[in-house]
């Protein structure tokens, strides 16, 4: 794009009011389908509006992540060392990848690399909330240590 253009398209952003985001995520996420997202997002978590938008691109719909009888998609194997049953909760991992906290390995030959996977876009909203998160009540900002 050329300076022009560029110049153009900042303009028509502040014409129509676009650099205060929620004017057109608000809108979006009032929708009836994503009630019961949000209100588990901002009671239970208290995200942001900007996070909310951000995480819900990921995981909706929530079905995706289950198996085809809609339900948490669990597979009960055995150990290779104790010979123990292990659950392996496949549902669980999925969404964990998309949001970008799980490591992925990448083992080829002699090289071993683990690396994140998922929405870089998720993943920091999703962590910038867990690492810093503001107390509304007391005006402090609260660090968050796992």
């Amino acid at each position: 794009m050329t300076r022009r253009l560029w110049a153009e398209t900042f303009a028509q952003l502040l014409v129509n009011d676009y650099s205060n985001p929620g004017t057109f995520i608000y809108p979006a996420l009032t929708k009836d389908k994503f009630s019961e997202y949000i209100s588990v997002m901002q009671d239970d978590f208290q995200f942001g509006l900007n996070q909310q938008a951000i995480i819900l691109s990921q995981i909706y719909p929530i079905e995706k992540f289950f198996g085809s009888d809609y339900r948490p998609e669990i597979i009960v194997s055995t150990g290779k060392v104790s010979g123990k049953p292990t659950t392996k909760d496949l549902s669980l991992r999925r969404f964990r990848k998309i949001l970008g906290v799980v490591p992925v390995r990448d083992w080829s030959g002699s090289k071993k690399v683990h690396y994140r996977s998922g929405s870089i876009l998720a993943m920091n909203a999703f962590w910038s909330w867990c690492f810093v998160r503001v107390d509304i009540e007391s005006g402090y900002i609260v660090y968050v240590h796992y």
